[in-house]
């Protein structure tokens, strides 16, 4: 891999590791984070649909307080009046609760109550007239936990029931399927103190309460439909329509997620009676009502929100790959440019100046390798001189040498020769002169070579040599010296 591919390639991941890991560890959170936004949206949505119906629960507490406030007449005459004054009394009392409560149709019963907890005179509402009349059928009397619970009740306090789910009356009609019990207590002035006399009970039936929220989806905690349409339908069918709300109910998630894409946000609105231990928390049971979701406003702006990212990423992209490439481009100029100027430096063919643009640093870095280019240059020209003016001299010396050493050589081989008048030592002594001088003459013709081989003017011949006269010649030539130190020397040739 070229230098250039390796800085860019470096370069690209160490811009673009940091921009990775930031969108992959943020986006995730802030998609998330814009759904809990978009749910908690509509659960406040879903809070103020609802507002309306705890406003119309206070009302009905409020008409529980003047009951209590003027009771039936049997608990404040019981000890005074005859029966017979008692019931011309409650007859003027139904009449006088007919005029209070002529529209309060969701009020579909009144108890009153003794401090022995026994039913001292209830009236019911007739489904067809809508009149208030007492009744000789036994009444609806709340459980009898949410009786005990109640006898510590201050004045003015209202305690509101579970909500009593009646299916075998739900398969046939809707109403009265589904009530809440609202009691307080009966308190009435007794020589200076108040005196608990009694309680009253308020039976109201909210079994149209799905029909008064359209749009929501209204299911018990057995997986049962709240509704007139098919009102108790088939148990369990809503946990067949909607697959794994089951769980939603149990962990208490809210939020129902189909495959589709479907999301309904789920609320325990009322908690019930007799529905089971299934839900942790609420021991009775919960009364459901499902909010369906519209998810195409979230997918729209979280596919907005992401195209956006995936821009900007692209362009941060696009920018890190133009400055990786803008800065290798620079460093392969750089690095081309001083790979070259350092060939011309080791050939020595011209000076080579080094013209950088750039930081302080790579100038500095320019004009130190300019001035080592110009010393080198220098110190090259003096080394050519050096040489030449060695190679001259080497070729007068020679030349001076010649003519005395061509003197010894001729005199030399003139008294070895054998018709001479010297004595045969003396001959073989001259012989020996002759021969040193021919190596001093072979030593002065090697300078030469030497001197032509470093101008590249020499040329190289191959050639055979006979090792054994060249030591006899060496031993010839080194014995007056051994002799003159009493040295004795011995030359041993493999044949």
């Amino acid at each position: 891999m070229r230098l250039r591919t390796q800085v860019w390639v470096f370069l690209l991941i160490f811009a673009l590791t940091p921009l990775i890991t930031v969108v992959v560890i943020n986006v995730p959170v802030v998609f998330d984070n814009i759904e809990l936004f978009y749910q908690k949206a509509h659960q406040q949505n879903l809070q103020a649909i609802f507002f309306d119906l705890d406003k119309h629960l206070v009302n009905r507490q409020e008409l529980l307080r003047l009951l209590s406030n003027l009771p039936e007449p049997g608990l404040i005459l019981s000890n005074t009046s005859s029966q017979e004054t008692i019931d011309v009394s409650r007859v003027q009392y139904t009449k006088w609760i007919n005029q209070i409560f002529p529209d309060q149709r969701d009020i579909s019963q009144i108890i009153f109550l003794d401090n022995k907890g026994q039913e001292s005179f209830w009236l019911e509402r007739d489904k067809t007239t809508h009149e208030w009349h007492p009744t000789t059928n036994p009444p609806d009397r709340p459980a009898e936990d949410f009786m005990r619970a109640a006898d510590n009740l201050e004045p003015g306090r209202v305690l509101r029931s579970y909500i009593r789910l009646d299916p075998k009356l739900g398969t046939k009609n809707i109403e009265r399927s589904m009530v809440l019990h609202l009691i307080t207590k009966v308190f009435v002035p007794t020589k200076g103190q108040i005196t608990t006399v009694g309680s009253v009970v308020m039976t109201l039936d909210i079994g149209g309460i799905a029909q008064s929220y359209p749009g929501t989806i209204w299911v018990n905690s057995t997986g049962s439909y709240i509704t007139t349409e098919r009102p108790y339908a088939k148990e369990g069918q809503a946990f067949k329509d909607y697959p794994g709300l089951q769980n939603v109910f149990v962990s208490g998630t809210e939020l129902w997620k189909g495959n589709d894409g479907k999301q309904i946000l789920w609320r325990a609105l009322f908690p019930t009676e007799n529905a089971g231990s299934l839900w942790v928390g609420y021991p009775t049971g919960s009364l459901w009502v499902g909010y369906p979701l519209e998810p195409e406003p979230i997918i729209k702006f979280r596919d907005a929100l992401a195209f956006r990212v995936m821009i900007v990423v692209l362009l941060l992209v696009a920018l890190v790959l133009a400055m990786a490439q803008w800065i290798t481009t620079h460093l392969e100029r750089w690095g081309d440019e001083l790979t070259a100027g350092i060939a011309n430096i080791l050939k020595g063919s011209e000076t080579v100046a080094f013209n950088w643009r750039g930081p302080r640093e790579v100038k500095a870095l320019a004009q130190d390798l300019t001035n080592l280019a110009r010393s080198h240059a220098t110190y090259a020209r003096e080394l050519e001189e050096t040489n030449r003016y060695k190679t001259e001299f080497l070729a007068n010396m020679s030349h001076e040498l010649r003519t005395p050493l061509n003197s010894i050589l001729l005199l030399s081989k003139l008294l070895a020769e054998p018709d001479s008048s010297l004595t045969p030592e003396q001959i073989k002594q001259a012989r020996v002169i002759h021969r040193a001088g021919c190596d001093l003459q072979d030593l002065i013709e090697n300078l030469l070579d030497h001197a032509r081989i470093e101008a590249r003017e020499t040329a190289l011949y191959l050639e055979w040599l006979e090792i054994k006269p060249l030591v006899e010649q060496l031993v010839d030539l080194l014995r007056p010296q051994l002799l003159q130190k009493n040295l004795h020397n011995t030359i041993t040739i493999s044949p």
